[in-house]
Parts: C-alpha cells; sequence; structure tokens
C-alpha cells in the first residue's frame, strides 16, 4: 500500500498525517511525500522522516499545485494499492486494512469511506459529507456514476489499485485545485471501474486552517462548476443522457451555493448596498435563498440526529483535545 502525500505549507500537521499512515495495522506501508515548495518548515519535518527511513520525499522547485504533486508520487508509488492522504488531515486506525478487505470482498478498483469534518481549532468533528449530502445508505455500497453525481460524492479519499490507474492512463487534472477528485472518480468509473463506499466514516478532514483549501469556498465554487462544465462537454460523458442530466443539476446546484457565497461575502464585509443592489438585480438570488434554508435545516437535523456517530472521530497521533 503506496499512502502518497502531497504537501503544501503544512509543518504544523504534516507529522500527523504521516504518524497517522505509518501507524496502519495489518498492512505493508509505504509513504511517499511530495513537498510542493512550501515556504514555511514543511520541508525541514518531511526530511527529517525522510532521513530516518520512513518515508520517500519528492520536492518540486517551484509550486506546482496538488495534481501535479499527487501524479508525481503516484508514478513514484511502488504499492499495489496507491492511498491520497493531504499533508494536514490524518487516517483512524485501522483505515486501510478495513478498506482493503472491503475491496477484496466486491471486487472493486476504488473504495472509499465517508469523511469526519474536523475544526481545527478543537479537533471536533462536526459534520460528514454523507450527513452534509443525505446519503441514506447504511452499508457498504457499489456505487454508479449517478450516485457520485447525485450525493456529490467525488471530494472521497478512495483507495485507488494502482495497476487500474496505470492501464486506463489515468491522472489528476493538473491546474485545478479543487474538483480534480470528482474528475478523476468520474473518468475512473467510465472507463469500467468498481467502486465501493463504506458508510463509516475513517478519514479525518481538517478544516478552517489557514491555508486549507475548504477555506476558500468562493474561488473554490467557481472551479467545481468549471470542472463540472468540462465533464459535461467530454465526449465519453456526452453520450450519456442520464449522467449528462445529473451533471447539469449538479452545475446549477453549485452555481446556487456561489451566488449565495458572494452574498455572504458582502455581508461579512458590511457591504450592504451592494447586498442589495444584487438583490434586485438578480430575482434568482431569493430563489436561491429559499431553497437553502431548507436544505440547511435538515442538514443540522442530520447532524444532531447522529453526535453518536460524530463523537467516533480520532484525534491525531500525538494530539491532545481542545477545549
Amino acid at each position: 500500500m503506496s499512502v502518497i502525500i502531497a504537501t503544501y505549507n503544512c509543518a504544523p500537521y504534516l507529522a500527523e498525517a504521516i504518524e497517522s499512515a505509518l501507524g496502519q495495522d495489518g498492512v505493508n506501508v509505504e509513504v511517499v511525500v511530495v513537498d510542493d515548495a512550501s515556504t514555511d518548515g514543511t520541508l525541514v519535518v518531511a526530511r527529517r522522516y525522510e532521513q530516518a527511513g520512513r518515508v520517500r520525499l519528492f520536492v518540486n522547485e517551484v509550486n506546482r499545485g496538488p495534481s501535479f504533486s499527487r501524479n508525481r508520487a503516484i508514478s513514484a508509488a511502488r504499492g499495489e494499492w496507491v492511498a491520497q492522504l493531504d499533508g494536514d488531515d490524518w487516517f483512524a486506525p485501522g483505515r486501510l486494512l478495513t478498506l482493503l478487505q472491503l475491496a477484496d470482498a466486491r471486487q472493486a478498483d476504488l473504495v472509499a469511506d465517508d469523511m469526519f469534518m474536523v475544526e481545527d481549532s478543537t479537533l471536533r468533528a462536526v459534520s460528514t459529507p454523507f450527513l452534509n449530502n443525505g446519503v441514506p445508505w447504511r452499508a457498504a455500497q457499489s456505487v454508479t456514476p449517478l450516485d457520485v453525481i447525485k450525493y456529490d460524492l467525488g471530494s472521497l479519499k478512495p483507495l485507488m489499485r494502482r495497476a487500474f490507474l496505470v492501464e486506463h492512463s489515468l491522472a489528476y487534472e493538473e491546474g485545478l485545485n479543487y474538483g480534480e477528485d470528482f474528475l478523476l472518480l468520474l473518468k475512473a468509473m467510465l472507463a469500467g471501474a468498481r467502486v465501493t463506499i463504506a458508510p463509516e466514516p475513517m478519514y479525518h478532514l481538517r478544516r478552517g486552517n489557514t491555508g486549507s483549501l475548504t477555506t476558500q469556498r468562493g474561488r473554490l465554487l467557481r472551479q467545481v462548476e468549471d470542472t463540472t462544465k468540462k465533464l459535461m462537454s467530454d465526449p465519453d460523458i456526452s453520450r450519456r443522457p442520464r449522467v449528462v442530466a445529473a451533471l447539469g443539476a449538479r452545475l446549477n446546484h453549485v452555481r446556487r451555493l456561489a451566488m449565495l457565497e458572494d452574498v455572504i461575502r458582502l455581508g461579512k464585509q458590511g457591504h450592504f448596498a451592494s447586498l442589495f443592489a444584487k438583490f434586485f438585480a438578480d430575482p434568482k438570488l431569493f430563489l436561491a435563498l429559499l431553497r437553502r434554508g431548507p436544505e440547511m435545516i435538515a442538514i443540522r437535523v442530520r447532524r444532531r440526529l447522529n453526535r453518536k456517530t460524530l463523537s467516533r472521530a480520532h484525534l491525531p497521533p500525538g494530539a491532545h483535545g481542545l477545549s
């Protein structure tokens, strides 16, 4: 198993990510770290592990983005399987073995799980993609492209059979900072990949830390919009009307979220004149607000009903809970 870590300015977190990978029981793990020209102490941390013989380290001379770094790590990987881990995230104990056993049972080419979304300031899990998107599964599912699009599961972090990636020349789309996971997953499925997803969250996604991609929502939503349009124009996808229709619905949803993000930004900045002008200029904003309100209420209800699940999140190795 090759755990690939593409990292940029993650000095406070990288050791925890690496330790969570090296501490996986029942799996022979190699950790491949690609530093994307970090400007903090990330490389110092990575070098320490490299000198101890615990990771293989590659360094980009200039910043190339997460997709380039992940592709470089995959090219260097030697394991039968590849597992992606971001430099500020971490695995639950036993995650890799659990997913490998599931992949073996289902003969899957890619296998993934739900993810804890953890606040950096408290290390408390506040939600998961399954809760946010209303995924109803209570057992592992073999999924279709329509499932992935409907429930917006493209941000999950799958284990991928490396031979399948090589055979179908699959790689992360360089130049994208967000949405590249969704793009790769969907292209893999259209190439015939068998994908299984487990509902138990075992990956921990840190959010709210400075520089994290998840804090840059407005710009990232625009990238998701561009990625979705790119997929809709793909020749392999354009021949599948149901997939195109599902992507069209996703595109409309992302556009609504982007509009609302602009509204939130103007409100936080106190630009109320611009905010009112925006509402009067675009009546669709009122409709977007009317639709988003019930969606947010439903998400909050699901989170409250699943507090027991959220309480099962693991602290990163060596961390202590923060009050």
